[in-house]
């Protein structure tokens, strides 16, 4: 016992040995932390009024240089004078300078924090002149400027405004104005203790937003009992002038002036109340006013209604010059409006005017960044029309525009359009180790892709799987239509295998029904029977691995939600949705995603580039001659050429040159999808196919003159089509084609899209339709009837008669055989449709490895296409998902062709392989001893050297330097170890990195294939 308490005396002595270690070093690091300083280096504290009381700060400086700024106590307003707490002293710090510029709404606190600094240098002998300080100037008589007595006679009265009640006003009703968007005129009325009410009038103020604000505005003057008010969020010039003109109405008030309801405060007094009360007492009016620094410059926020809400700017400008512009605010669309968000504030400051070019495919978004601008400058007091090109910033005007320069590039591959095609053939170029280059004729990546609102179709996957089957009725109707296809060989062998499987499934159903071979005759006969089967056949039976490839790809592309699309037999479109599973647009979900993708592999993107010739030499494609936007010519000298520059949905010329009748049709197309790689690609022999099959979307509203997309996923997941007469017409989920044609034949050419709450509140999608003013509501059948102007009795019946075919599951009118969920949860929505062209099926003759073919039918050596440029894959009317599943699978065909690698077997393939994988012949001893290679494909090339003896195998080496850093490499190293524990292809794979996996099974498989004797 003497001795254990001895040991633990023992380990207590060692314990604070170490502990007391510690500390010391710890000091001794502190010691060499604060002897890195200089000798003159001083720790100073001292303060200066800020808004609401003193700000203290500790500063750490030298003469020379200032090591710490901190603000130890101060009672600055939260959210507002704290934003200046946070950020003002690492930006003092950061740029050695007193003269930083104040943060934006909290001018007094920074200048505070600015002073206290100065002060405490100028206590420890330092002068702060030498950090840029220049101290505040001294309050001088009123006669020194012309503007000054104005200023002078309105401080005191906006001061003798009494922040609260009880202060003593001249009972009375007081008005005074102040200029909002407009002039704003407010009617105070008091008696000798309170005010008892307030009267706005601001008629020129925004209809929505300042109109809108200006109830509410009454109310916070009215509780507050003063001047001093939040204001309403998006209406701040609204909210400004009346902070300004209830200030001067209430100094009329405290002063004693005669109540003069018919007289207004003299124009130029109400700016001057407005700084005086701002500058003195309200800290949320003084921080949100603009204010002119020393030199001239001021801060000022503006908003403008974008495509989903606010746009919110901040601009920083003088009189002559804009320094500045920064979105503060917006929730415009990914990959569309987004684009001029990064852009157009930039091209405002480059160009020294709110009026430059919109974003050519994100005109609202363009348009309410212009406004906000403008609007920021007209409350900062300046002529928006005052600035002119030439005034730019110093820092930019400080040579003319250089002439457009020509350029040549050299690299292995060259694509042609950022679109979704475009963008996965890159990266899968660049995976294969090829120098890829790409060209986009627009400003932003997407093309069309960006604004696909669906899915991407693939079968048969695990993730329809999830899914309780219930469409027996689609599958037994396709196999029906199978008979209108008597001489289409490759329909009939599909229908006959299709009849099979569904057969022996309905004698064993497990799980859900679907097929590679279904998929094929859907896609068949919903093309009219005219697609090319090949292409057809390679589509589907590379769409499961697609889905693979993406998550692969990008953790964050998670396309595993299904659902059932117009022209499909079952469940198939793979959806995006969000973390609370409501459905997102996969195109402005995946197209961002990937062009992040592009820029991690380092790939060249030259935007506002439109390629206008291919470079030919002896009959092989070795490049393409482009042009900037500034006139200048790029020269691309490649191995191979990528075209994949979409279809001509947005030529109306070339459109009406081969189909004259759809002249002049609204279009759902980005503007950049012109047909210039079809006309290039014919220009050097290419042949071309289905020209004349172009796809009239029936669900496009028009608003504002613009065509908007409605997803086919809404008709899909219950929504149906009415009339104007309030009636059904047509089965709503038959092919695009079809329900369009249907549409045409209704009173005015159009329809209702009806939904219900239950169907909103699933999805992101919808409630975004609602958000932007697309949709018409009602709380009853008879309230929509009513706002679509459609007879009640009608269209109550209509919707009772669809809610009972729903729990029927029969539709006898129109023979629909898909159906969700009643449309029987108030409210309800009518958004208002019609057919647009949306898709030409049409274009560039390909075989099944992108290659394009001249008319003769060879293949034009170095030339490769994939995705709307293309024709044969949709035949005459593609199905909805088709197109998502057509630009991943044939981007990556023409991305691994151009670079040069040879097809594999496709990764759906590896299941088969087991049979072939020697797993059985390993414990048999019948290898042929020695080393074997294979190789497969995955995100790239996947080479394996699989060694054996003659009873098992003694080493596996992989290879796969195009697979995704931290994904597929990472995964490198335990399937081998797999591959050895296994002694056979017979592998779980890894997680995540499916691709991978299923290469190295199918190499390893092959490998012992070879090996097997």
């Amino acid at each position: 016992m003497e001795k254990k308490k001895l040991y633990d005396l023992v380990g207590i002595a060692c314990g604070l040995i170490l502990l007391l270690v510690l500390i010391v070093s710890h000091v001794q690091a502190n010691n060499s932390q604060k002897l890195d300083l200089p000798a003159d280096a001083q720790t100073l504290t001292a303060s200066a009024d800020g808004k609401v009381g003193p700000v203290e700060v500790e500063v750490i400086t030298s003469p020379s240089q200032i090591f710490k700024v901190r603000v130890v106590n101060h009672t600055e307003t939260d959210g507002i004078g704290t934003n200046a707490v946070d950020a003002l002293p690492n930006a003092i710090v950061e740029a050695q300078s007193l003269a930083v510029d104040s943060v934006s709404g909290a001018t007094v606190t920074s200048d505070a924090i600015k002073n206290a600094v100065a002060n405490a240098m100028t206590a420890g002998g330092i002068d702060p002149a030498a950090f840029g300080y220049e101290a505040p100037a001294a309050e001088e008589p009123a006669a020194e400027t012309e503007a000054a007595p104005a200023a002078a006679e309105a401080a005191p009265a906006a001061e003798a405004a009494p922040a609260a009640a009880g202060t003593g006003y001249v009972p009375g009703t007081y008005t005074a104005e102040a200029t909002g968007m407009g002039n704003v005129t407010v009617n105070v009325t008091v008696d000798e203790n309170s005010i008892t009410a307030v009267e706005i009038d601001g008629p020129g103020e925004t209809p929505g937003i300042g109109l809108a604000a200006i109830e509410p505005l009454c109310e916070q003057v009215m509780a507050a009992q003063s001047a001093e008010i939040d204001g309403v969020t998006g209406a701040t010039l609204t909210s400004n002038a009346v902070r300004t003109a209830v200030a001067a109405a209430l100094a009329q008030a405290a002063g004693g002036a005669e109540p003069a309801a018919e007289e207004a405060a003299p124009a130029e007094e109400a700016p001057a109340a407005e700084e005086a009360s701002a500058e003195e007492e309200s800290a949320p009016a003084e921080e949100a006013a603009p204010a002119a620094a020393a030199d001239g410059k001021v801060t000022a926020t503006g908003t403008a209604q974008g495509i989903d809400g606010d746009v919110e700017v901040q601009v920083v400008a003088d009189a002559t010059t804009i320094y500045s512009v920064e979105v503060l605010k917006q929730n415009e669309t990914p990959g569309i409006g987004s684009v001029a968000v990064e852009q157009l504030p930039g091209a405002i400051v480059a160009a020294n005017t709110y009026d430059v070019d919109g974003v050519s495919g994100a005109t609202v978004t363009s348009t309410a960044i212009r406004d906000a601008v403008k609007m920021a400058l007209t409350s900062a007091g300046f002529d928006p029309a005052a600035y002119v090109a030439g005034a730019a910033p110093a820092a930019a005007e400080a040579a003319e525009p250089a002439a457009a320069e020509d350029k040549v590039y050299d690299v292995d591959v060259v694509v042609v359009g950022a679109g979704g095609a475009g963008m996965t053939a890159a990266i899968t170029a660049s995976d294969a180790g090829k120098n890829v280059l790409v060209l986009e004729s627009q400003g932003m990546v997407g093309g069309n892709s960006v604004r696909s609102t669906g899915g991407m179709n693939a079968a048969p996957t695990e993730w329809q799987q999830a899914n309780e089957f219930g469409e027996t009725a689609g599958v037994e109707s396709t196999l029906k239509k199978v008979a209108n296809y008597p001489d289409n060989a490759r329909i009939q062998e599909l229908g006959a295998i299709v009849a099979e499987q569904w057969a022996a499934y309905q004698e064993n159903p497990d799980g859900y029904f679907d097929s590679a071979e279904l998929f094929q005759l859907d896609t068949l006969i919903g093309g009219g029977g005219m697609n090319d089967p090949a292409l057809v056949k390679k589509l589907v039976e590379n769409s499961e691995s697609a889905i693979a490839f993406l998550d692969q790809l990008d953790p964050e592309i998670v396309l595993h939600n299904v659902a059932q699309f117009g022209g499909a037999s079952v469940k198939r479109i793979h959806r995006p949705v969000d973390a609370e599973g409501k459905t997102l647009s996969v195109g402005a979900y995946v197209v961002p995603l990937l062009q992040q993708n592009l820029e991690k592999r380092g790939v060249e993107l030259l935007l506002n580039t439109t390629a206008t010739e291919i470079l030919m030499d002896n009959g092989t494609a070795v490049g393409v001659v482009a042009e900037t936007a500034d006139g200048a010519k790029v020269t691309v000298n490649a191995a191979s050429v990528v075209i994949a520059s979409g279809g001509f949905g947005a030529n109306n010329d070339m459109i009406a040159s081969i189909r004259p009748e759809l002249d002049g049709f609204i279009t759902t197309n980005a503007p950049g999808i012109q047909g210039q790689g079809i006309q290039m690609a014919q220009a050097v022999g290419a042949d071309t196919v289905d020209l004349e099959q172009i796809q009239l979307h029936p669900t496009v509203h028009v608003q504002d003159t613009s065509a908007v997309l409605i997803t086919e996923g809404l008709r899909g997941d219950g929504a149906i089509l009415v009339n104007q007469e309030g009636e059904r017409f047509f089965d709503e989920v038959s092919t695009r084609d079809k329900v369009s044609a249907a549409e045409f034949e209704q009173t005015g050419g159009y329809a209702w899209l009806i939904v219900d709450s239950r169907m909103s509140d699933a999805s992101n999608v919808i409630q975004g339709y609602i958000s932007k003013g697309y949709a018409e509501t009602g709380d009853s059948y008879e309230a929509l009837a009513e706002a679509i102007g459609a007879p009640a009795e009608a269209f109550k019946a209509t919707m009772e008669k669809w809610n009972a075919c729903v729990e029927a599951k029969e539709d006898a009118d129109f023979g629909r055989v898909s159906f969700a969920n009643p449309l029987d949860q108030a409210p309800y929505y009518a958004i208002k449709v019609q057919p647009g062209v949306h898709h030409t099926m049409g274009g560039i003759r390909i075989n099944d490895r992108a290659q394009v073919l001249d008319t003769e039918g060879n293949v034009i050596a170095g030339l490769f296409a994939a995705g709307e440029v293309t024709g044969g894959v949709h035949g005459n009317n593609r199905l909805g998902g088709n197109a998502v599943a057509d630009f991943v699978i044939f981007g990556r065909i023409a991305g691994n062709s151009a670079a040069g690698v040879e097809e594999a077997a496709p990764a759906e393939e590896a299941a088969p392989v087991e049979e072939a994988a020697p797993a059985e012949e390993a414990a048999g001893g019948l290898y042929v001893p020695g080393t074997y290679t294979a190789e497969a494909t995955g995100m790239g090339v996947v080479t394996v050297n699989v060694t054996v003896d003659a009873n098992a195998i003694t080493a596996v080496e992989i290879d796969g330097p195009g697979e995704t850093p931290g994904i597929g490499l990472a995964a490198i190293e335990p399937l081998g170890e797999q591959v050895m524990a296994a002694q056979s292809a017979e592998i779980d794979g890894v997680t995540g990195a499916t691709l991978t996996s299923n290469a190295v099974r199918t190499a390893v498989a092959a490998a012992l294939a070879e090996a097997a004797a």
